[in-house]
């Protein structure tokens, strides 16, 4: 069965990089997309592999919730556009989403994502109320049974920090209606992760970043676009505009990354932390964590007994 999956993952991997490699004209940009949408990087350019570290926008290059977010969507979209029932299209993502982890190496970090958004659905369906951190431990426990050892993968350390992160340091807020909000959202989003990660990162990369809110900011208006446009190429379909607005897009991104790798504080070396730092680093930020969640129920208490008060 593992080389069945295994065999599959293969044949569909070369059907797209096959579909890519046709399509898209300049090779630098056919290997950037097949980084950014199945995590091969080892064909790309060791400098331009370097401009992405040191601009602090390596995460595009592997594959991580980004790209589920968006194979949500995009299935989404599509099977709404069809008039498609929504129990109908959220078993169909549930069965794209399992493909895409095939598809992609089955790497702990898409594993993460996948599994939390499988049972995010699976929570939709049956009408119950899911909850990320529960979802989070399911799909680390799922993943550890597999192979006990992914415990000290790097990817999955930084994947479920940054989502840990995101989830209990996020400001709670309305959906964002307009530009700014969205804008304010992720640098808040970013914020929460690099706040989350930031001992780990110093401990395994000895660097420091001061510009990753403005470089992530900034490529976050194209990856999605990138992203989107890249997986409809990679259907045996030409529609010739497409390859050409990826390249403007794919250039744009490498400009991007070339000119923050060369700003002196995009990667400052540091020297490590030490475990004992790291250790009241986190008790810090928990013990944050806690006053700000007590705020938050006071607050709620508060405006119950005002709601009863006026009732009454």
């Amino acid at each position: 069965m593992e080389t069945y999956y295994k065999n599959l993952r293969v044949k569909r991997g070369k059907t797209i990089e096959n579909q890519i490699r046709k399509k898209i004209e300049t090779k630098e940009h056919q290997d950037i997309l097949l980084g950014i949408l199945l995590g091969k990087d080892e064909s790309i350019e060791n400098e331009i592999k370097q401009n992405f570290i040191q601009s602090s926008l390596s995460h595009i290059l592997a594959v991580s919730g980004m790209h589920v977010a968006y194979v949500i969507a995009i299935t989404s979209y599509i099977l709404t556009s069809l008039k498609i029932g929504k129990k109908k299209t959220k078993i169909i993502t549930i069965v794209l989403l399992i493909f895409f982890m095939l598809l992609t190496n089955n790497t702990p970090s898409v594993r993460r994502a996948c599994i939390m958004a499988i049972l995010s659905i699976i929570a939709i369906l049956i009408n119950r109320k899911s909850d990320n951190i529960n979802n989070m431990a399911v799909s680390l426990i799922i993943i550890l049974i597999q192979n006990p050892f992914y415990i000290l993968n790097t990817g999955l350390i930084l994947s479920y920090t940054a989502t840990l992160g995101i989830i209990l340091l996020l400001p709670k807020q309305k959906e964002e209606t307009n530009l700014f909000q969205k804008i304010r959202k992720l640098i808040q989003v970013s914020i929460s992760a690099y706040i989350a990660i930031l001992p780990i990162n110093m401990l395994l990369f000895k660097t420091i970043s001061l510009t990753f809110i403005f470089s992530n900011i900034l490529i976050s208006f194209i990856i999605g676009i990138i992203i989107i446009l890249g997986f409809i190429i990679s259907i045996p379909i030409h529609i010739p505009i497409l390859p050409f607005i990826l390249e403007i897009l794919l250039s744009l991104l490498i400009k991007i990354t070339e000119i923050f790798s060369n700003i002196p504080i995009s990667n400052i070396l540091i020297c490590p932390p030490t475990y004992l730092i790291i250790f009241i680093y986190y008790t810090i930020l928990l013990f944050f964590i806690y006053l700000k969640k007590l705020k938050r129920k006071i607050i709620q208490k508060t405006n119950r007994k005002k709601a009863i008060n006026k009732c009454g």
